[in-house]
């Protein structure tokens, strides 16, 4: 069985980047420096490189514009009014994905001193190589993530956690001739405008010709709004000091209680751990003495209650807290057996702290806490 992905381009878009509405960029009074790709990150074995891209391109490129104007494999459908390109997702050569993305990348730079994002040098065929390269290469991108097993539980989504650039929607036309459609109910401008509002900063832009006539009708506008979670861009666009009068209205609240379901699974050393029921109350304490790996100051205690499966108090400093409300997965915490903090909790495969055997995770039983 196999699965095409068509690419529908309206009229509005290839305006918007080409200066034209059908993408010819004739008279668009511009350098023609506008390309836009669609990447896809697992194409079929069977799948080449596009003969109408440079040699040693990626098969994971498919043209759609190419020094501002449309590229000759994508085609007019008078049916729709708009220009589209089919490209294969699965077929006899790939008869499923587990997990895989199709990018929208558009760049609009300098013709004269072009980065071709199609070779192995620059963003190839890694994945891993489109996010952290957005500003120095000049393009934006919009994801779709999917898998497609031929089964109930397929599906894809539109959302890129690093950030937002051009405006995606997706139709999906099933077997039994029914159809389903999403998207953001909103211009890609608007969303832009939402999403800045009070983080100019994390927009990166196109950059703009000095010459008197633009690389592209793009120059100077908003390539890509990068999120909080964008290990690149993030970090700057988004302080996690802005989290600290919440975080701190939040210490002052009693009774707070985390309960829920753990699902079944391994952690970062392979270990398996059963799925569990836990609840913890939450209060704050001021520390001292080295706790929980830090030098003290202000802390978030979670102390299990008594039918709680998970076990262990766990530590987190305010300031690493802070750190994970943008993007988990920050800095450190630690976990007790006892609610003096003075013996670590034994988890498999971990190491106490200052310690690289694998025993346990803490602090030194030295440290001291002051009410």
């Amino acid at each position: 069985m196999s699965t095409t992905l068509t690419v529908h381009l309206s009229a509005a878009f290839l305006q918007e980047i080409t200066g034209t509405v059908d993408g010819s960029g004739v008279g668009s009074g511009t350098q023609g420096g506008t390309w836009a790709y669609l990447w896809n990150e697992q194409p079929p074995p069977d799948v080449t490189a596009s003969p109408l891209l440079p040699a040693g391109a990626a098969a994971n490129f498919t043209p759609l514009i190419l020094n501002g104007a449309l590229s000759s494999n994508v085609t007019f459908n008078s049916a729709n009014n708009d220009y589209e390109v089919v490209v294969s997702l699965t077929d006899s050569s790939l008869g499923a994905v587990t997990s895989s993305s199709a990018y929208l990348i558009v760049q609009s730079e300098d013709p004269a001193n072009h980065t071709d994002l199609t070779q192995s040098s620059t963003i190839g065929s890694t994945i891993g190589n489109i996010a952290p390269n957005a500003r120095a290469w000049n393009y934006g991108y919009a994801a779709f993530e999917f898998n497609l097993q031929n089964k109930s539980a397929d599906q894809g989504d539109l959302t890129a956690i690093p950030g937002f650039a051009q405006h995606l929607a997706v139709n999906i036309d099933y077997d039994n001739a029914t159809n389903q459609s999403r998207g953001y109910a909103l211009t890609g401008q608007a969303l832009i405008s939402a999403l800045s509002t009070g983080h100019t900063n994390a927009e990166l832009t196109y950059p703009t010709s000095t010459t008197g006539t633009p690389f592209s009708p793009l120059d100077g506008q908003v390539s890509m709004l990068n999120s909080p979670s964008n290990g690149t861009f993030g970090p700057a666009a988004y302080p996690t000091l802005a989290w600290g009068p919440y975080v701190g209205n939040v210490s002052s609240l009693n009774d707070m209680v985390l309960s829920g379901l753990t699902n079944g699974e391994a952690d970062a050393n392979g270990i398996w751990h059963n799925g569990q029921y836990y609840s913890y109350t939450v209060s704050t304490e001021s520390l001292s003495g080295g706790t929980g790996g830090a030098t003290g100051g202000a802390y978030f205690v979670l102390s299990p209650n008594a039918d709680s499966q998970t076990q262990g108090y766990i530590l987190i400093n305010q300031a690493t807290l802070q750190s994970n409300l943008y993007a988990a997965g920050q800095g450190t915490m630690s976990i007790w057996q006892d609610s003096d903090f003075t013996m670590p909790y034994a988890v498999p495969g971990s190491a106490p702290f200052g310690s690289a055997s694998p025993q346990g995770t803490g602090a030194p039983p030295s440290a001291r806490r002051t009410r």
